[in-house]
């Protein structure tokens, strides 16, 4: 049966279609376009009422099949939320849903579904997706826009004729991060947490020319409510054709629930998130902000073995637990530097009692250095060695660096010299609100070319030149580590898919998430 709300009948949502386009040049906000002036057809909220009681045929939705880290359900063939940049929503609205993400991983995004409603022409449909941050139950910061999906559209019959006289078909967006054109919005890492996903259509920009407004809605999905019911955002009136502005903030002028509008009702819509987890190995913390001089890093820059005076390291140490071979599939750290451009590095280190195995102009661990994929600007600055020094974080994305369980390591970032004797670069000390005591294990260790060896200089040598080596700087460094553990077979383990057979059970479902999830709370991380 289809579910119409208390306010509006299955007659009642037919008659509103057939008057919308007579009532429409009363509610009208009139379009500016080179060619003429035209009032637009306003599209009501809900799919149901655009194309009156439609939503029947059970053999054009579907679930897509892929089982992701997030599954918020196949559309349910009710209705649909309005969510839409011009055409027949002059002013746009965007509609909204949360999801959340386990603590104590990381997920790099590989692609976000949603299932939609649209009279846009074949070949025209260009739908976005954001993602949000949550504050309070509501969308705070617009972290990430998505656009150049996949839009899977079908030639199968269409829900019904909309108000402009198009068909309103559905059809399938997929936005895979790799394809993204902005670099920021590449290499996506989400941590465990919540977030809200919007995803809406941008019209083909027929109305001024053709007549023919658009409008695009997001499928209802079925199922218990996951998180809060899905929320929206009207626009507000602006002088200029297909300019948007929406305010910021919930409440009723901001982002509000769905359940307040007829007639959509409580509902979540449909969409998939699809990621490849690693669980975090350590998270040593958020870089240090300035409290008193040189208080926020120590050295850290990676130069050719000509410059001996030039090249230095500070390096923090790390445990691989000792329960089998550990994959090192993503890195973050801070950084310090004055220079505009430059090359984030990380290099890894064995293990020498309670120092870094690693000599001046030696080779790391891994024999190579590895270079930042993605290089985010932390909006702080600070004063060090006479220079204003800015905070980066580094991200190093796809790694595939294999470390025997049970051992000690070292880890040290910074940036690749560049020949300037004006340049600066630290590796930021660490900081986390949850602990008092911020050294894990032994202290971060700086290594210059004047550095006195932490042993030798406890035992009476005075020389650099002659005891030079690894000096304690009294503090850990901020960084980040995800692992997999390759002893333990699952979905992320094997092949970055959305699909696995975890529990060997025969069957691909959400069942192999929670028990490859239980397998990692429960066993050896």
């Amino acid at each position: 049966m289809v579910r119409m709300c208390n306010l509006m009948t299955v007659a009642c949502a037919t008659a509103l279609v057939a008057g919308s386009v007579a009532s429409a040049a009363d509610k009208a906000v009139a379009l500016k376009s080179v060619q003429a002036e035209v009032a637009p057809v306003l599209a009501p909220s809900s799919a149901k009422q655009a194309v009156g009681n439609i939503i029947e045929n059970a053999d054009i939705f579907g679930n897509s099949g892929c089982v992701c880290t997030w599954d918020n359900g196949a559309f349910d063939r009710r209705d649909g939320q309005v969510s839409h940049l011009g055409g027949a929503v002059p002013n746009g609205a965007k509609a909204a849903d949360d999801f959340y993400l386990c603590p104590g991983f990381v997920y790099d995004l590989q692609t976000i579904s949603a299932t939609l409603a649209t009279t846009t022409f074949q070949g025209l449909v260009k739908p976005k997706a954001e993602i949000w941050s949550d504050c309070n139950g509501c969308p705070d910061t617009l972290l990430y826009t998505f656009d150049n999906p996949t839009v899977v559209d079908p030639d199968g019959a269409p829900l019904g004729t909309a108000f402009d006289g198009r068909p309103l078909r559905v059809v399938t967006a997929t936005w895979s991060v790799a394809n993204q054109a902005t670099i920021l919005n590449r290499n996506v890492v989400l941590k465990g947490g919540n977030y809200w996903l919007s995803v809406y259509g941008q019209t083909d920009g027929l109305g001024p020319s053709m007549q023919m407004f658009d409008v695009t809605y997001w499928g209802t999905s079925a199922g218990p409510i996951k998180g809060k019911p899905a929320i929206k955002v009207d626009g507000l009136p602006t002088p200029n054709y297909n300019q948007f502005n929406f305010p910021a903030g919930c409440g009723p002028l901001g982002w509000h629930s769905v359940v307040d509008d007829c007639c959509i009702g409580c509902t979540d819509l449909a969409f998939q998130i699809c990621t490849t987890p690693c669980k975090i190995l350590i998270d040593n913390g958020a870089g240090r902000r300035q409290v008193a001089a040189e208080d926020v890093g120590s050295t850290s820059k990676f130069a050719p073995a000509a410059l001996s005076a030039i090249e230095t390291r500070s390096a923090d140490d790390f445990v691989i637990p000792g329960c089998g071979d550990h994959r090192i599939c993503y890195v973050e750290a801070c950084i310090l530097t004055n220079c505009p451009t430059f090359e984030g590095i990380f290099e890894l280190y064995a293990n020498d009692c309670n120092k870094p195995s690693y000599a001046r102009f030696g080779v790391p661990l891994t024999g190579q250095q590895y270079i930042a994929t993605k290089i985010i600007p932390l909006g702080y600055s600070a004063f060090m060695d006479g220079k204003t020094v800015n905070a980066f974080k580094l991200e190093f994305h796809d790694l595939n660096i294999v470390l025997p369980g049970g051992r000690q390591y070292w880890i040290s970032a910074g940036v690749r010299y560049t020949f300037s004797i004006n340049e600066r670069a630290f590796f930021c000390y660490n900081a986390d609100c949850a602990r008092t005591c911020l050294i894990r294990w032994n202290a971060g260790k700086v290594l210059t070319a004047t550095t006195l060896d932490d042993y030798a200089a406890a035992h009476g040598c005075t020389s650099a030149q002659i005891c030079n080596g690894w000096a304690s700087v009294g503090n850990d460094f901020s960084f980040l580590i995800a692992a997999d553990n390759l002893t333990v077979p699952g979905p992320i383990n094997s092949t970055p898919s959305c699909t696995a057979d975890f529990n060997r059970d025969g069957g691909v479902n959400t069942q192999d998430i929670f028990d490859y999830l239980n397998s990692w709370f429960t066993g050896c991380p």
